[in-house]
């Protein structure tokens, strides 16, 4: 049985004028059926080391929220890696700088957690130490009235 289009049949190269019927018929209203398919379009997954790259240049050039979103898209799509146990350190640190104490130290205890044998566990414990002594020094000033100004002045701070 073999289908014979109007305009086909005065062609000389009847096999031309098909495939570049059928190319435009693909070409037009293929892709309306592709967009039609799924209202939600898929997300592609970054692989683990280039988004700890990127979060970790926007870290060391001072662009804290935006590390601090590249880790957490790190953390959460890529669970059970080295390198998301990393960016719980280096969410630590960020929080660490911004003074965020309380995520700062859910992030060194998170890190610690999933990785307790590291050769980097006295840098996090020392930061524990750390964080907590801002705690509480800030909450002795803030009791006691004194103004960070002069703290900042004797060079303590």
């Amino acid at each position: 049985m073999k289908i014979n289009l109007f305009f086909l049949e005065a062609n000389p190269f009847p096999s031309i004028q098909r495939a570049m019927f059928f190319r435009l018929i693909v070409g037009v209203f293929f892709p309306f059926f592709l967009q039609s398919c799924g209202d939600e379009a898929k997300k592609i997954r970054v692989p683990a080391v280039e988004l700890y790259h990127e979060a970790f240049v926007a870290y060391e050039d001072e662009y804290y929220q935006e590390a601090e979103k590249k880790f957490q898209v790190l953390v959460e799509e890529h669970p059970n890696t080295q390198l998301a146990t990393l960016a719980y350190l280096k969410m630590g640190d960020l929080n660490f700088k911004r003074s965020k104490w309380e995520d700062a130290e859910v992030n060194y205890r998170m890190f610690l957690t999933l990785n307790p044998q590291s050769h980097l566990t006295p840098y996090v414990l020392n930061r524990l130490i750390g964080l907590n002594f801002e705690k509480i020094i800030m909450v002795f000033f803030s009791l006691h009235g004194i103004s960070t100004v002069i703290w900042n002045r004797t060079g303590l701070f």
